[in-house]
């Protein structure tokens, strides 16, 4: 009964927050101050608000985080810690809720620390070798973080209302969104529990940023940091893009795309189109909790193998699994009436109104391309895989509905979104002009993007012929180039059953010497991330 006990208290959340967002939606904004103690002088309040922007956080949170913990309930049972697997999870969410809840700078620390100590227990949770090397590096690329937001908490209080700390807050906001230079912890976080990805990357550790950059919005009113934040999107996004070209780990594909859609969120962000992130935020964290969570019913029926050459699924067994996920993979291209297709759509629509974003306009046009380029990989290697050993006749029953729940909200959240505000936000009113070339553009891109990602797939012999596809994998971005799932590597051989594989597969000394090798990389980016937080402190200093 206790291992139920956390998902119970987060349904009861949820009902409870019906009434508050049914209250924001008429316009209503909700304030709880409560006194905490007072000594003398010195008091402490704590205030809690409920506006339009915390709450479509929140619900986003608590429909994601209920349907995850039903999935981690069968996922994660019979683990030697599951119960302290459930209450970190549960621990992590309520960090994420104090977050969103919060009103000034103080408190939203507090929320943001317990995200970073939190995830960093769930990400060593299997307590081996990577998984501690990977948690490492999450806690100290987010640490990092924690010291840009507390810098600016000194300045604030020294120079009231100093320009300086936003900036420092968007500093911090970048590395917990895993932005450039600070991307390297996303695709390590893999380490961990599937039913961990599915909530990390969907709604809660890489939306702290997005939350942090929409709360202290004022930021932006200054045209050099909404152009630094600018730059920065832009070239995560290509980095995410291009590294998901040659990688082959089933996770790392689905981090990497977070990654190219946090970079589109934050694009728009920096152009001051708010409400075109949070309906692509809200859209993006349902289809991809989605994908993660068949991801693991993939890795878990496979066996543990997490290369897509190497998975497969019985269609006949599990239709409404291929099903579920074929819908996500279409939702997150912007598939036609979709939450992804309104989401893009009007991102795209808003970008035609002003002749200044067009350079931007061609930078969203490249993510839409790469979010079709690895979803028909991933398709193509469903379909096409064949089974190399051995499945047993009655595979084991697990519970669908989760996956099937956030499916559907994939699928209506977007319109659902638009429905309600598009009477609170007058630039969603657009000419039929726009619209139809905003569609046409938008199809343009799926196009391309699907015809690249199946030939990328049906010849893959042509990595072999490309000497930068040998950095073109998440391994640019976590460090080592000596990963084990790279193009260069399997095509230069040409054979998944020969001698590399055997290496890779069998050999315990060099899965040894690799994350030797991968340890001794990851002490040289920290002491690259020390020397970045230095030198910004130092310039602040002299400023």
């Amino acid at each position: 009964m206790s291992k139920y006990f956390p998902i119970f208290t987060i349904v009861g959340f949820f009902f409870c927050f019906v009434y508050l967002i049914i209250s924001v939606v008429n316009e209503e904004l909700i304030i709880f101050s409560m006194n905490l103690f007072v000594q003398d002088e010195l008091s402490s309040d704590m205030t809690i608000m409920f506006d339009q922007l915390s709450v479509s956080f929140m619900f986003m949170v608590l429909s994601v985080s209920t349907c995850v913990l039903i999935y981690a309930v069968w996922y994660m049972e019979g683990e030697k810690n599951f119960n302290k697997f459930i209450v970190t999870l549960f621990m992590f969410i309520i960090s994420m809720m104090f977050l969103c809840m919060s009103t000034d700078i103080y408190w939203v620390m507090v929320g943001w620390d317990g995200l970073g100590i939190t995830s960093f227990f769930l990400i060593i949770f299997f307590q081996n070798w990577k998984s501690v090397s990977s948690g490492m590096v999450t806690l100290l690329s987010n640490r990092i973080g924690d010291v840009f937001i507390v810098t600016s908490i000194c300045l604030d209080v020294f120079y009231f209302e100093s320009k300086y700390s936003l900036i420092l807050i968007a500093l911090g906001a970048i590395t917990k969104s895993a932005q450039y230079p600070y991307s390297a912890w996303l695709p390590e976080a893999m380490a961990a529990p599937t039913p961990v990805s599915a909530l990390v990357h969907s709604s809660t550790l890489v939306t702290a940023g997005i939350y942090l950059l929409l709360r202290f919005n004022d930021m932006f009113n200054n045209e050099l940091v909404s152009l630094f934040i600018l730059s920065v999107a832009s070239m995560s996004a290509f980095l995410s893009i291009s590294s998901s070209w040659g990688e082959l780990d089933l996770k790392k594909i689905i981090a990497l795309s977070t990654l190219s859609h946090l970079s589109m969120m934050i694009l728009f962000i920096s152009c001051k189109d708010y409400l075109c992130a949070i309906i692509h935020m809200i859209s993006h964290a349902f289809f991809k909790s989605s994908l993660f969570m068949f991801a693991g019913i993939l890795i878990h029926f496979s066996f543990g193998f997490q290369d897509i050459r190497k998975l497969w699924m019985n269609p006949s067994t599990h239709f409404l699994s291929m099903s579920l996920v074929f819908f996500s993979c279409a939702s997150m291209v912007g598939g036609p009436f979709l939450a992804g297709f309104y989401s893009k759509e009007i991102m795209i629509m808003s970008l035609f109104s002003f002749s200044q974003k067009t350079w931007i306009l061609w930078m969203t046009m490249f993510l839409v391309f790469g979010s079709c380029l690895y979803s028909a990989r991933i398709i193509f290697r469903l379909l096409s895989n064949l089974p190399f050993y051995s499945y047993s006749s009655d595979p084991e029953e697990f519970n669908s509905t989760p996956l099937l729940i956030v499916t559907i909200l994939s699928i209506s959240a977007g319109s659902m979104i638009i429905w309600l505000t598009i009477s609170s936000w007058p630039s969603l009113s657009f000419q039929p002009k726009e619209s139809g070339v905003s569609k046409l553009f938008l199809f343009l891109s799926m196009f391309m993007g699907f015809f690249m990602g199946l030939t990328v797939e049906k010849k893959g012999k042509l990595w072999s012929k490309m000497w930068m596809v040998y950095y073109w994998s998440s391994s640019m971005m976590v460090f080592s180039p000596k990963m084990k799932t790279n193009y260069f590597y399997y095509n230069l051989l040409g054979d998944s059953s020969g001698i590399l594989d055997w290496v890779i597969w069998k050999t315990k000394s060099v899965n040894h010497i690799s994350f030797s090798i991968k340890m001794t990389e990851n002490f040289k980016i920290i002491m690259f991330l020390c020397g970045v937080m230095i030198l910004m402190v130092s310039i602040f200093m002299k400023i």
